[in-house]
């Protein structure tokens, strides 16, 4: 399902409820973009999550530098030598109880990188016996990887912006034109693909219907100020989502 059909099937929920205000296209997405990555926390199995390989965005070359470990976590790791951190930031991901939804991989894919934390990885580190592997985890938004020397990284994650994610890409030739990249800026979000699970998508669409309508249900003047019967129900939408 694309940005601009379930954008569209929200702003016609909330008309079939009464709410007759100008709705934004950018604000309905961002709610359902926010509903999106809580419901797939929390419902969400991780292991069929990375089976959903068309909902992935990959990203061909990261690039990579090196940094001071004190400004990458404040963790003290032992026998650190060297730490690589990511030289833009990692657009938002969607998360689940074991972790970000994001692979990490060298460029030619013969070596993966598992996911941690800076505190699970020091404390490896000072285990009698520590697990050997490399090893990746996201602090501040940026792509840390300890001990490690690597320049540049293929990533292949579930981003809640497939098209920003495209911008960490080194490896894409810049567009030739900035100001007509501009111009279509608005109309490439709106038919890029509506990053979701599709068996979560009726639910993220009704609680963002929900949402929406008791933000608007608040801005509208009280119609019956002495208190005479409502006609419009203050209950919310229920079930809207079909």
């Amino acid at each position: 399902m694309k940005n601009r059909e379930i954008i569209s099937e929200c702003i016609n929920d909330l008309r079939a409820l009464s709410i007759d205000e100008y709705v934004p296209k950018k604000f309905v997405h961002n709610k359902l973009k926010s509903f999106a990555a809580f419901i797939v926390k929390r419902d969400s199995d991780n292991r069929n999550l990375f089976k959903l390989a068309e909902l992935f965005t990959t990203v061909s070359c990261v690039k990579m530098q090196k940094s001071n470990l004190a400004e990458c976590c404040a963790e003290n790791i032992p026998n650190c030598n060297s730490v690589m951190r990511s030289v833009s930031k990692i657009p938002k991901l969607f998360s689940t109880m074991y972790g970000y939804a994001l692979n990490v991989t060298s460029i030619d894919g013969s070596t993966n990188y598992t996911s941690t934390t800076a505190s699970a990885y020091s404390n490896n580190q000072r285990s009698r016996f520590p697990t050997k592997g490399k090893s990746f985890w996201i602090e501040n938004d940026y792509l840390i990887m300890p001990d490690s020397d690597v320049s540049v990284v293929r990533v292949s994650g579930l981003f809640s912006d497939s098209e920003e994610a495209g911008k960490l890409d080194t490896c894409k030739k810049k567009e030739t034109s900035s100001a007509s990249s501009t111009s279509s800026g608005c109309n490439t979000t709106l038919e890029a693909t509506f990053i979701c699970p599709e068996y979560l998508i009726a639910a993220v669409r009704q609680e963002t219907v929900k949402d929406l309508f008791n933000f608007y249900k608040r801005t509208q003047p009280d119609e019956n100020p002495e208190g005479s019967e409502n006609i419009k129900s203050n209950n919310g939408p229920q079930n809207i989502a079909g």
